[in-house]
Formats: structure tokens, sequence, C-alpha cells
């Protein structure tokens, strides 16, 4: 940022651009102000979670609707147990991509060895024969492994 005096025009401009781009909750003083915010942003195309809350609950209500035994503590128990090993999969790879190591082929080497595992049952073979194949490729083309998987 610079220390040099802008015209009150330019400022304004400016200080309308850093609103624009900065969080609601720090900007806003009161509820209301927050709402009104999050609201325009909505209006102007940066939908941020909404769609994906929406989703979920929209999910939640059609199969409470289907079963009224869905939003029981019993069959919640039993959907975080069966979805922890995909929940434990993508927090590792969120973890590697705010890490800056981006690398998405850990989903795609996951799947294919789970599909190979399926038909032969022996999985961790099946990793490491994917593993090293991408490998050559990489090597042969001399280009990043990321690229080739």
């Amino acid at each position: 940022m610079s220390t040099d005096v802008q015209p009150p025009g330019e400022a304004d401009e400016i200080a309308s651009e850093a609103a624009a781009t900065a969080a609601p909750e720090v900007i806003a003083d009161s509820l209301g102000e927050y709402i009104k915010i999050w609201w325009s942003r909505v209006r102007s195309g940066d939908s941020g979670a909404l769609p994906v809350l929406l989703g979920l609950v929209a999910i939640v209500i059609y199969f409470q609707v289907r079963s009224s035994l869905f939003l029981s503590a019993g069959n919640l128990v039993n959907l975080m147990t069966q979805a922890a090993w995909i929940v434990l999969l993508g927090m590792a790879e969120v973890f590697v991509l705010l890490l800056g190591e981006i690398d998405l082929a850990a989903a795609q080497r996951a799947v294919r060895a789970a599909a190979v595992a399926s038909e032969t049952g022996c999985g961790s073979a099946a990793a490491n024969t994917n593993g090293a194949g991408e490998s050559a490729a990489a090597a042969e083309l001399g280009c990043p492994g990321i690229i080739t998987s």
C-alpha cells in the first residue's frame, strides 16, 4: 500500500474496492450490516458455501421425510462410522493442498487400487503398480509425475 496522497474521489473508489473484497465480518458493525453485505455478495454471484449448505439441508430433509429414523442417534452414529475413512482421506488431501504440496492424484490412486483390489484381491500390489507406472511415464516423458497421474 502506498503512502501517496490521493484525490478524494479516487480514495473513495479504492475504499469501495477494498470493502468489496474484505470479509463481511471485518467491515460489518452489526448483524444486520453483516447480513446486508453477505446478501449483496450472494446477489452479485459470490455464493461461497451457500449451495453446499442448501444441498446438505435438502438431502437431510429428503431422507427424514422418507424415514423418520434418519435423524435418530443410532443412525447418525452409523453414518459417521461408515464415512470415517472417506473423511480421513478428505482431510489428508486438504492438509496437502493447504501446505502447498498440491497432488490431486492421491484420490485417483486410491480409487485405482480399490478397483484392482476388488477384482484381484491384492490391493497393495495394485497401488504399487500404479505408482511405478506413473513414475516410468514421468521419466520417459521428462515431465513432473503429477502431470502423468
